[in-house]
């Protein structure tokens, strides 16, 4: 019987993950009429989620998490 090895790309999945919730994010903060840059980088100063809508179901706990692993 042969043996194969299964290789996963994790740095691409990650990759695909960070871009999905930061689209995600970015469009939300956008879509309310908020500056998407300056609303994503005041969390990331300040850890403050009120820098970050709710709205269109922005996923701001995906968006913490991501930020405690990069950082």
């Amino acid at each position: 019987m042969e043996e194969f090895t299964r290789k996963f790309n994790v740095a691409q999945e990650k990759d695909a993950e960070i871009r999905h919730i930061l689209t995600t994010v970015y469009a939300a903060l956008e879509d309310k009429g908020y500056n998407p840059i300056n609303q994503i980088v005041g969390y990331i100063l300040s850890e403050d989620p009120t820098y970050i809508t709710n709205h269109n179901n922005a996923p701001l706990r995906p968006l913490a998490a991501l930020l405690v692993r990069i950082v």
